[in-house]
């Protein structure tokens, strides 16, 4: 049978092999220019790529060659697929999730992996949704349910289901107040009070929806209350259905009147919060008045929005199509960080002559 390789030529790396790698010893080149996640610490902002992570010194930032390095598994990270990272300020801790429920702390530039649920017979995926920390605690929401972890000693301190009898609540997210837990799901919101004993039992959850059975995905608690993204995005439906925010009070649920057409993320720092839509980020403050629309265009390539993090003046921003992007709001400043690697993990064919190695991005066909 014939076969056809597709190539794009204007998408091959080429780069020279400068330094010598000892014998016995591999260095991995993975593409770092597309990000589906992003955490900031006070001295690196870091972003997620399948396989990896790329590292940006914030004090190098604005000079001409930023300090940019990668972690990957041979480096030591303890997987590949990275689904989510996160960083807790209070314990210093950089969170990395793996689609196969594998979990990596990182603190002091000392690794610690918990296997736990990678290494247990779980139902479904186990790839993470969500995770959110209070106080020395972190939530991890998965799809079958939160898993707790003590960021103390990084050791599991309670797993919460969310089955109802044979009826499976995939979760997506959740937000902690001073007296309740709300998860949204795709079947709507619920709720428990923090005191009651038992959060694993998901009978206890009281139905907490603001519509009908909806599908919530992102939600989150910020200047006193819980805001969440019902999911009604359907380009295909006549007119186009957006995704709608909706707030809840001491009085309830109410819809906001902001629309989008895809809310990948909501995140927060102590005085703004951050929706990110597909292709831009908006802020808010506690009165849910926007107070910055940041875009960024980077060689006419569409924003692919995916998580956005607020760092004082800065929002960091993990796009898929582009890159790291740094939106500067003092200056009205943007600029996008990659680093050096090939286009695609889909590699047909490479060759390596003369110090110099070439990668052939495509697939087989036919």
């Amino acid at each position: 049978m014939k076969k056809i390789l597709i190539v794009i030529l204007a998408f091959l790396w080429i780069t020279p092999m400068f330094g010598q790698i000892p014998i016995g010893q591999f260095r991995a080149h993975i593409p770092l220019h597309r990000f589906h996640s992003v955490a900031v610490s006070d001295d690196y902002v870091y972003a997620a790529t399948d396989n990896g992570l790329m590292l940006l010194e914030k004090s190098t930032k604005d000079a001409d060659s930023p300090n940019l390095s990668a972690w990957t598994k041979v480096d030591g990270l303890s997987d590949i697929d990275i689904a989510k990272i996160s960083y807790d300020s209070l314990s210093k801790t950089l969170i990395i999730s793996y689609t196969n429920g594998n979990l990596d702390f990182i603190k002091n530039d000392k690794l610690t992996n918990v296997s736990d649920i990678k290494n247990k017979q779980i139902t479904g995926s186990k790839e993470l949704q969500h995770i959110r920390t209070n106080g020395q605690l972190a939530y991890l929401v998965y799809p079958f349910g939160v898993v707790v972890i003590d960021l103390s000693n990084y050791l599991i301190s309670d797993t919460w289901f969310t089955k109802r009898g044979t009826t499976q609540y995939n979760a997506e997210d959740i937000a902690i107040t001073d007296a309740y837990y709300y998860l949204s799901t795709e079947r709507g919101i619920f709720r428990l009070s923090k005191s009651n004993s038992n959060p694993s039992n998901f009978l206890l959850w009281a139905n907490d929806t603001p519509t009908d059975s909806s599908d919530f995905d992102n939600i989150l608690y910020f200047g006193g209350r819980v805001y969440a993204n019902k999911n009604c995005n359907n380009p295909e439906a006549t007119p186009i259905s957006y995704d709608t925010l909706y707030v809840r009070d001491q009085n309830g649920w109410i819809p906001t009147t902001l629309a989008y057409y895809d809310v990948r993320d909501i995140s927060c720092s102590h005085t703004e919060m951050a929706i990110c839509n597909w292709e831009y980020v908006e802020l808010f403050n506690s009165n849910l008045e926007k107070t910055y629309h940041a875009e960024w265009i980077h060689d006419a390539t569409y924003e692919d929005t995916r998580e956005a993090v607020i760092d004082h003046d800065m929002i960091w921003v993990a796009d898929n199509n582009n890159g790291l992007a740094q939106v500067n709001r003092t200056y009205f400043f943007q600029k996008i960080y990659t680093s050096d690697g090939p286009y695609s993990n889909n590699v047909e064919n490479i060759c390596s002559q003369n110090g110099i190695t070439v990668l052939a991005p495509g697939s087989m066909h036919g």
